[in-house]
C-alpha cells in the first residue's frame, strides 16, 4: 500500500489531473445545459452509459474507476436521469452485471475469502440484516421511501468488483488519480457557487439555484453579511480524505515524497468544509485531529494540531471578508457563534427542529427495538415556526435512525464493522515499518472516526459518499 509514495508527480501526472478536472467542470455545464433541454440530457445520459458499457466490459478497473468518478464529479448521483433512472445507480448497475457476468464466464466463484477474513463475515451478516429492513419496510407500507433507503445502501456491494481488482497493476495509482481530480474539481465548484451566489450574480430561485438544489442536490443558504453555506453531498467525502492527508503531511518523510502536494490539496479541502459550514463537520474535524494523536509525539502534534485549526480560522476570515467587502474579524466571531451552538441547539432552527423531532422517534424506535420499522420510515414532529404536526423522512439522527429503520442488532452490527475495520487499519498502521504506510493506515482510521462522529447528527453512514469511503476503507485494511 506504498501507492501513493511510488507515485511521480511529473508533468504527465499533472497532466492527466487537469485533464480530469476540465472533464469534472464539463460534466457539471453539460448537466446545467441539459436542465434546461430535456432531450440534451437524455442523449448526453445514454452517451455516458453506453460509453461505460464498453469500457467496463473491455476492463472492470474502468467502470470502477468511472464510478468514483461519477460519485464526485455527480453530487447526489442525479446530475442525468433517464425515465427515472439516475446516472449513479445505472453506472453502479453496469458495474454489478458486468462483473457477474465475468465472474459467470471464467467460473471463478471463490468466495472463501469471505469467511476466511472476520471483517467480510461480519460485512456479509450486515447485508442480510439490510435486506431483511427492505423488506420490513416493505411490508410496512414505506415502499418507495423503503426502496430509496436500499438503493443507498446498495452501494456496500461496490466490495465484490473492487476485491477482485483491487491488487491489480495501476488501479490503485489510477484511484488516487480520479479522487485528486475529483477533490479539486469540487473545490473549485464549491468557491464559484460561493462567488455566484455571494456577488449576487445568482440569486435564489433563479435557474442556477434551482439546478444546484435539484440536480446536485446541494443548497446555498444566506447566513450573514453576503456569507452563502455552499453545501454539496460530495463534501461529505471531503471531511475523511481531508484527516486521512493531515495524517499524511504531519510526518516527516525523507527525499523523495512530494508532501507539498498534499498540504495544497488539505487547504483546498478545508476551504470546502469551511464552505459547508456544517457543525457535524467541524466537530468531525476535531475529533480527527485528536485521534491522530496516536502514533505522534504530543508536542508535535499539538503544534500541528493549532496550525491546522488557525488556518481554518484564517481561511473562513478570508472567505467571509470576501463575501462582506472586506470585514474579515467579524467572520472568525460568526465562525465562533456557529460551534457555539453545538451546546445551544435550541438557538439555531436547524437544531431545534432535530430536537423536537426526537420524542415520537425515541418512541417508535421504543415500540419495535430489535428489528426496527424498516427502511423508508418516517417520524412525526411540532414544526417550531408554525406548530403544524408534520411527518418527515428526513431524520437527520444518525444512528437513531438506523435504529428505527432496522433495528438494534443491525445498528450493534454496523458499529461492530466500523470498529473492526478501524481496529485492522490500526494494527496494520502499528506493525509496520514504512513511515508512510503507518501514517497512511492511521489516516484511514482517524478519517473513520471524523465520519463515524459527524454521523451524530446526519446520515452520512448510509449516504451513497459516506459508504464510499466505509467500502474503501475496508478494501485497503483487507488487501493490506
Amino acid at each position: 500500500m506504498d501507492f501513493l509514495k511510488k507515485i511521480n508527480i511529473n508533468t504527465s501526472f499533472k497532466e492527466k489531473v487537469k485533464y480530469l478536472v476540465y472533464l469534472f467542470l464539463g460534466f457539471q455545464l453539460l448537466s446545467i445545459i441539459g436542465d434546461n433541454f430535456v432531450l440534451v440530457s437524455q442523449f448526453f445520459f445514454l452517451v455516458f452509459i453506453a460509453l461505460t458499457i464498453w469500457l467496463t466490459w473491455k476492463k472492470l478497473e474502468f467502470g470502477l474507476l468511472i464510478l468514483v468518478f461519477e460519485f464526485l464529479a455527480g453530487h447526489g448521483g442525479h446530475l442525468f436521469e433517464f425515465m427515472g433512472l439516475s446516472i449513479r445507480s445505472t453506472i453502479f448497475m453496469v458495474v454489478l452485471i458486468v462483473w457477474f457476468i465475468k465472474k459467470i464466464k471464467t467460473k471463478d466463484f471463490n468466495f472463501s475469502r469471505f469467511f476466511q477474513s472476520p471483517i467480510l463475515i461480519t460485512y456479509l451478516l450486515f447485508l442480510i440484516l439490510i435486506f431483511v429492513g427492505f423488506l420490513n419496510g416493505v411490508i410496512s407500507g414505506n415502499g418507495i421511501l423503503a426502496l430509496k433507503d436500499v438503493i443507498n445502501y446498495s452501494f456496500f456491494l461496490l466490495v465484490l468488483p473492487l476485491l477482485d481488482v483491487v491488487s491489480k497493476g495501476k488501479f490503485l495509482k489510477n484511484l488516487f488519480l480520479v479522487i485528486i481530480a475529483g477533490i479539486i474539481g469540487i473545490t473549485i465548484e464549491t468557491f464559484i457557487v460561493f462567488l455566484l451566489f455571494a456577488f449576487s450574480l445568482s440569486q435564489v430561485h433563479d435557474v442556477f439555484y434551482w439546478w444546484w438544489r435539484d440536480l446536485a442536490i446541494g443548497k446555498a443558504t444566506f447566513t450573514k453579511d453576503n456569507f452563502f453555506r455552499i453545501v454539496s453531498p460530495a463534501h461529505l467525502f471531503v471531511l475523511p480524505v481531508f484527516i486521512t492527508f493531515l495524517s499524511l503531511i504531519i510526518a516527516k518523510f525523507k527525499k523523495g515524497f512530494q508532501k507539498k502536494y498534499l498540504i495544497i490539496l488539505a487547504l483546498l479541502l478545508s476551504f470546502c468544509l469551511l464552505l459547508n459550514f456544517s457543525r457535524a463537520y467541524f466537530l468531525g474535524v476535531l475529533i480527527g485531529l485528536i485521534v491522530l494523536k496516536v502514533g505522534t509525539r504530543f508536542k508535535k502534534w499539538l503544534l500541528f494540531s493549532v496550525i491546522v485549526i488557525l488556518l481554518m480560522v484564517v481561511q473562513f476570515g478570508v472567505l467571509f471578508g470576501i463575501a462582506s467587502g472586506g470585514d474579515v474579524l467579524e467572520g472568525a466571531g460568526f465562525l465562533k457563534n456557529r460551534m457555539e451552538t453545538l451546546t445551544k441547539p435550541q438557538d439555531e432552527l436547524s437544531s431545534l427542529t432535530r430536537l423536537v423531532i426526537l420524542p415520537d422517534l425515541l418512541s417508535q424506535i421504543y415500540d419495535v427495538p430489535i428489528f426496527g420499522h424498516g427502511l423508508g420510515s418516517k417520524v412525526g414532529y411540532p414544526d417550531p415556526l408554525s406548530g403544524e404536526y408534520k411527518h418527515t423522512f428526513h431524520i437527520d439522527w444518525g444512528y437513531l435512525e438506523i435504529w428505527l429503520e432496522l433495528g438494534f442488532l443491525a445498528l450493534i452490527l454496523y458499529f461492530t464493522l466500523l470498529t473492526m475495520i478501524f481496529c485492522k487499519a490500526y494494527k496494520i498502521a502499528k506493525r509496520s515499518v514504512s513511515l508512510f504506510k503507518k501514517r497512511l493506515y492511521f489516516g484511514i482510521g482517524a478519517g473513520l472516526v471524523a465520519l463515524f462522529v459527524a454521523s451524530l447528527a446526519g446520515p452520512f453512514l448510509f449516504h451513497p459518499l459516506g459508504i464510499l469511503y466505509i467500502v474503501l476503507s475496508l478494501i485497503f485494511v483487507v488487501n493490506a
